[in-house]
């Protein structure tokens, strides 16, 4: 990548996109949200979707209905003017924010509001549920990622993460990926910091295995020269195990992955009776698009 076009992407992100439904995950993600419009000068626009129906055997009017969706509307609005006037207090009035608030199902309102605006990133909340992909991401965010054609960053409710300065990036080695999206370049240079590619390898590490795996890491490397980039390969028989010990033990920021990386989502959240994948409660994960 030429250096001068690669400086121009620290302009990445101009708008933020950060959907919130004020609980306890939401707030704190919003921290999260409000430091990083602040490093990039970035506009912040929250959204809240709201959405009540009548469920079960018992009948609701349409008026009933439609007086709880006003209620709803009215105690969200004045929970997001408060927010607002909280970022614009702690941050002097820096960061240029708006709001909306829609009726409808949030991850439906949240991707189409994204395209609207032409947001760069989403930033979301996560909160803890029954499998690893829900305890990691939660329900609706696993589902604004799997549809998002913008980045999105998922903030683990007990992340504390006040600065990025190790960043790991999750790869194939495959022939397709072998670029770095220039997203994550983007925010690698911003934040000046350290990018680790890493490869879990689960294959019996025979001596073409080896020589491949070998060849796969050159391959990268020579198509990826930028700042700060390291490249590992490292062993394991279960990739969230690998995962997280390659984190822990190199106090990484943040994990990256690419979306639809030709089986490493379905394998990186399956269902599993190993043990839980500590990252969901330490670190935000960047799930990004691969480039057009």
């Amino acid at each position: 990548m030429d250096p001068q076009n690669h400086s121009a992407l620290a302009t990445a992100v101009k708008t933020i996109l950060f959907p919130t439904d004020f609980s306890p995950s939401a707030h704190h993600a919003m921290k999260h949200a409000v430091r990083i419009a602040e490093t990039w000068d970035a506009k912040l626009i929250m959204v809240h979707a709201y959405h009540y129906s009548a469920v079960g055997s018992f009948y609701v009017t349409p008026e009933l209905i439609h007086m709880v969706n006003n209620n709803r509307r009215d105690e969200a609005e004045s929970a997001i003017q408060n927010y607002i006037e909280t970022i614009k207090e702690e941050t002097g009035g820096k960061i240029d924010i708006a709001y909306q608030l829609v009726y409808g199902f949030p991850e439906d309102e949240i991707l189409t509001i994204a395209k609207d605006q032409d947001a760069d990133l989403i930033v979301m909340g996560t909160k803890g549920a029954g499998n690893l992909a829900e305890k990691w991401i939660g329900s609706i965010t696993s589902r604004i990622i799997e549809r998002s054609e913008v980045p999105v960053l998922a903030i683990p409710s007990e992340t504390d993460v006040q600065s990025v300065k190790r960043i790991a990036y999750a790869t194939n080695f495959e022939e397709k990926d072998l670029r770095l999206p220039e997203f994550l370049l983007a925010v690698t240079e911003k934040y000046e910091a350290t990018l680790t590619c890493i490869h879990i390898n689960k294959e019996e590490q025979d001596e073409w295995n080896q020589l491949q795996l070998a060849m796969r890491k050159q391959m990268f490397g020579l198509e990826n020269r930028a700042p700060k980039v390291e490249f590992h390969i490292l062993h394991n028989d279960n990739l969230q195990t690998g995962l997280e010990e390659y984190v822990e033990e190199n106090e990484i920021d943040v994990l990256a992955v690419l979306s639809k990386q030709h089986g490493f989502w379905d394998r990186l959240f399956m269902r599993s009776d190993t043990r839980t994948l500590a990252l969901s409660s330490k670190i935000p994960l960047l799930v990004l698009k691969r480039d057009k």
